[in-house]
């Protein structure tokens, strides 16, 4: 008989080595977190969605896809649910990037009287791919209970939607940049979290650590979108 959390473990493994040899594993991963009930990982064609509660220990093979700097987690909302990571397991998370955000950097005209906050997975889907996505069930699931076959093709889903919409709005980004030639700085979408902390990638020159903040996006003040300002 195997041990609890074995299959889980098994799984964690698979991922790791899938991605080790995986020519595009800097960028090809999404993540995504439901209070720590269920934790999903897309990468390529393939998407493992890992249930939390049959794992009595935190796999090593699943702390290293979290914690390489290599490997970049997308998703909606990341702050929160670094955070919720932090508090729970103790985990640095090195290459955040949020598709709320990198949604609106696409194109800010779009919602003007909006500040430069993270829009919601199915916002983010039903502008950027123009698919919907059924939230309705998150609401109704026990994350923490006995999953049915659906429910774990629900969160399959956001994973899925997850790493589309990060590969589109990396040449939406691309594209928008040329448009209006100036670079728009990594920075305003991409994070870090370290020791409970929401930071920037990048160190000060003294090596220390630099918060994070979407007030660092000079495209937006007092709550709206203000113009294509360096």
């Amino acid at each position: 008989m195997r041990a609890p959390g074995t299959a889980a473990k098994k799984n964690a493994k698979s991922i790791l080595q899938f991605l080790e040899t995986t020519s595009d594993k800097g960028y090809r991963l999404a993540w995504e977190n439901m209070g720590l009930a269920l934790i999903q990982i897309s990468a390529g064609n393939t998407v493992w969605v890992l249930n939390m509660r049959k794992i009595r220990a935190f796999p090593r093979e699943l702390k290293r896809i979290m914690t390489s700097e290599s490997i970049t987690l997308t998703g909606a909302g990341l702050t929160s649910d670094a955070e919720v990571i932090w508090e729970d397991l103790r985990i640095d998370m090195p290459q955040l990037a949020d598709v709320g955000l990198m949604t609106r950097l696409s194109d800010p005209e779009r919602r003007l009287d909006e500040n430069f906050q993270q829009l919601a997975l199915d916002t983010a889907a039903e502008q950027i791919l123009s698919i919907s996505l059924d939230k309705t069930r998150q609401k109704t699931v026990n994350w923490k209970g006995q999953l049915k076959e659906g429910d774990l093709v629900y969160a399959a889903i956001d994973a899925a939607v997850s790493i589309c919409l990060f590969k589109e709005l990396s040449n939406k980004l691309a594209e928008k940049s040329a448009q209006i030639d100036k670079e728009i700085p990594r920075s305003w979408y991409t994070f870090r979290m370290v020791e409970g902390e929401i930071v920037r990638l990048e160190d000060s020159y003294t090596g220390g650590v630099i918060p994070w903040s979407t007030r660092d996006c000079t495209w937006y003040t007092n709550g709206r979108f203000q113009g294509y300002f360096p």
